[in-house]
């Protein structure tokens, strides 16, 4: 089940205008951020194919994956997020 707030964001990307234009790099925690578990497995698969997803409605994007972060990437990974920032305006200079 989605959150009001989830709702009303997937309605907003739904209706952002140039998602054809617009470079997006989506980048996932690979580390565990919940418990073990069942539950925590199917949620932790869920978020990944969320991610994967959001990523994928933008002509122009790219998705990765943080294998050594959990939820605080930019501090785990600075690095990561350094370089795809980089790669991101190279490649859409214009």
């Amino acid at each position: 089940m989605r959150s009001p707030d989830s709702r009303k964001a997937a309605g907003e990307l739904r209706s952002f205008p140039n998602r054809d234009k617009v470079p997006v790099v989506v980048i996932a925690h690979g580390l565990r951020v919940l418990a073990g578990g069942a539950l925590s497995d199917q949620l932790e698969d869920q978020w990944l194919s969320l991610q994967k997803d959001l990523a994928s409605r933008f002509k122009h994007h790219r998705f990765i994956v943080a294998e050594h972060s959990g939820h605080t990437i930019p501090l785990e990974q600075p690095d990561l997020v350094i370089d795809a920032i980089k790669r991101l305006i190279l490649e859409h200079r214009p």
